[in-house]
């Protein structure tokens, strides 16, 4: 029998990021709306989140005509924080002190956000091995080059008539 291999092509995703922070986030939003809504009440909810959303997309629209971002997802990103802000308003009304910090909790580890720190982190790793590699130890500045670099300063100077004296 020949059992071929089967390789992935895309890296395997943690634990958390496939199973348990999509529960995590579907359970704070599930409650936060819930909260929300028995607050506000059903059309007051769905009125405030369309206000939000149409501000949100006057906001996202004008940061993506500088950034390049197209305009379905700048409708999408103003639905979520729209949908976020909802949530949080909800889960700070269940828990004035910890409702904040359980939504911040659960943002910060998103799949997303944990990615963009990766890269951040490998870019910082990235720009200071390139920083020692550059510098020689106990070196700012190679003296010729100073030298060369002041006396044509001085000579253009001079040129230019400069002293006046």
């Amino acid at each position: 029998m020949n059992a071929r291999t089967h390789r992935r092509r895309t890296p395997r995703r943690p634990l958390w990021s496939t199973r348990i922070w999509p529960f995590v986030a579907g359970a704070a939003t599930a409650v936060g709306m819930f909260v929300a809504g028995r607050t506000l009440g059903l059309l007051p909810l769905v009125l405030v989140y369309l206000a939000l959303s149409m501000f949100a997309l006057a906001t996202i629209w004008g940061i993506s005509l500088e950034t390049g971002m197209e305009l379905p997802s700048a409708v999408r990103w103003s639905l979520y924080a729209s949908l976020a802000v909802l949530v949080l308003v909800g889960l700070c009304q269940l828990h004035p002190l910890y409702g904040l910090l359980a939504g911040v909790a659960v943002g910060v580890t998103s799949p997303a956000a944990l990615t963009l720190l990766s890269r951040a982190r490998a870019a910082r790793r990235k720009q200071r091995s390139e920083r020692t590699a550059r510098q020689a130890p106990g070196v700012l500045v190679d003296k010729a080059l100073l030298d060369r670099r002041f006396q044509e300063i001085v000579s253009q100077l001079t040129e230019s008539g400069f002293p006046e004296s």
